[in-house]
Order: structure tokens, then C-alpha cells, then sequence
């Protein structure tokens, strides 16, 4: 085989792999829409925005320091 045969051989080989690329990806995006559209969102009322729990730590002050004299 000569170069250029080789050439064409492994460009076609190219496009054919990122043909089969694009169409996995293209497969994957249509069913993640889906998984989205049946997803229960919670309704929520207009303007009502929920705040997230304040946590508080408190640190454990178990040993006192002992005084030198």
C-alpha cells in the first residue's frame, strides 16, 4: 500500500470512530433529558424561598488549665 491509500484508510478509520463517538454521547444526552423531564420536582410556592437549618458547634472544653505557681 502506498502512502496515500494508508492516509485514506486511517482518515476514514478517524471519522468512523468519531461518528461512533458522537452518536454514544448523542444517545446518553436524549436519555438523561428523559431521566430529567420524569424527575418529581417539589412544587414551591412564588416569592417562598426556604432557608437552610443554622448549625451551631460548640467546641468541648473538658480540661481546664491548670494554674502554675
Amino acid at each position: 500500500m502506498g502512502k496515500k491509500k494508508s492516509k485514506k484508510i486511517s482518515d476514514s478509520a478517524y471519522l468512523k470512530l468519531q461518528e461512533m463517538i458522537t452518536d454514544g454521547l448523542d444517545s446518553v444526552l436524549e436519555s438523561m433529558n428523559e431521566v430529567l423531564k420524569n424527575y418529581p420536582y417539589p412544587e414551591k410556592e412564588a416569592g417562598a424561598k426556604e432557608k437552610p437549618p443554622v448549625i451551631l458547634i460548640k467546641k468541648d472544653k473538658g480540661k481546664e488549665k491548670k494554674k502554675k505557681d
